[in-house]
């Protein structure tokens, strides 16, 4: 290489790793624009409208302040523009200015050059809470149970109920849903049960005893999908009735022993004895409220069976089917 050339390689890698931090630096931030605009706001509660102490404001995602004992907090040399602002603590649902309900639009805050803005205000909601118990038919508490709650809201111009929060009730079958965004909220102890048909489970079990998992992995996989095989084997609530395996969630209430011919299962039931959500008594939580004596009760019912065939062009075997109610309209969003 001429030696001209040389020296011109040499000063470009120099100076690409002059620019360029050293191992183990923070690098730089980028520098932001700056100007003569201010923002002076409040954080406060949307509850009591005091003022939050130690929230945390961010703006545009560039700079950070903690408000004062008052709520208080300022932004200044800011230039011209649209500023968007966002404020969050624990123990609250996080916002931003122009909310006006939890998870509801924001709006941004538009400054002139040098303009000086005193009139910002962002809300907080806290978070709030539901409690209760879970009764079985004879009045005995139910341990171990998970307790959903689904919040009312709104998706592709329906309203829905969206999963919010879940908890196991204790020994003494009570449980807590904290951490909930004020709204309007049903209850439910969602019984999942899933069947398999006896021949597909001993095809799992003959795989599992063999050895021969890698050889039969497609079939593992499909199988799969009906929830997992594993605690179909064993398990209190695992039972074989005629040539099909049934299998309950082990969150869902212990189905009591078949009757003669007669088998029985609790029904996925919501706040406060129904199985269907159209019935369900809604629970509103509002801002820092927390809502207790939200009790289940639950009761064994006798099960039926559906059967039929699958018709289709190359339809597998080992196809997944899935029964839910008619009309439904809550469980898991975008489940129904």
């Amino acid at each position: 290489m001429p030696p001209a050339r040389a020296a011109l390689a040499i000063a470009g890698v120099l100076s690409a790793f002059a620019a360029s931090p050293a191992r183990g630096q923070i690098p730089t931030p980028p520098t932001l624009a700056t100007g003569t605009g201010l923002i002076v706001g409040q954080v406060v509660d949307a509850a009591t409208g005091k003022g939050v102490s130690g929230a945390l404001v961010t703006l545009a995602n560039a700079r950070r302040v903690l408000t004062t004992n008052d709520g208080r907090f300022v932004f200044f040399d800011l230039p011209q523009g649209r500023h968007s602002l966002a404020a969050a603590k624990s123990g609250y649902i996080d916002s931003a200015f122009g909310m006006r309900r939890p998870g509801g639009p924001s709006l941004p805050i538009v400054l002139a050059d040098g303009e000086r803005r005193s009139d910002v205000v962002i809300r907080l909601w806290r978070q709030g809470s539901i409690s209760g118990v879970v009764l079985d038919e004879a009045g005995e508490a139910l341990t171990g149970i998970t307790v959903t709650a689904f919040r009312r809201v709104t998706a592709g111009g329906r309203r829905r109920f969206a999963q919010s929060g879940t908890s196991n009730t204790d020994d003494r079958g009570m449980y807590r849903i904290s951490r909930l965004t004020p709204g309007d909220y049903v209850v439910a102890v969602v019984s999942t049960q899933v069947s398999v048909p006896a021949s597909s489970q001993r095809q799992m079990e003959d795989a599992i005893y063999s050895g021969s998992l890698e050889a039969n992995r497609a079939m593992i996989s499909s199988l799969s999908q009906f929830g997992g095989l594993g605690g179909m084997m064993t398990g209190p609530n695992s039972r074989q009735i005629g040539d099909q395996y049934q299998s309950i969630s082990t969150s869902s209430p212990t189905p009591p022993p078949a009757d003669g011919t007669r088998v029985f299962a609790y029904p996925t039931t919501y706040f406060p004895a129904v199985t269907s959500s159209s019935a369900a008594i809604v629970v509103t939580v509002a801002s820092a409220q927390e809502r207790t004596g939200v009790d289940l009760h639950v009761k064994a019912v006798p099960t039926a069976r559906i059967s039929g065939t699958v018709v289709g062009t190359g339809t597998p075997a080992n196809l997944p089917l899935k029964l839910v109610p008619q009309n439904e309209d809550t469980g898991r969003q975008n489940d129904v």
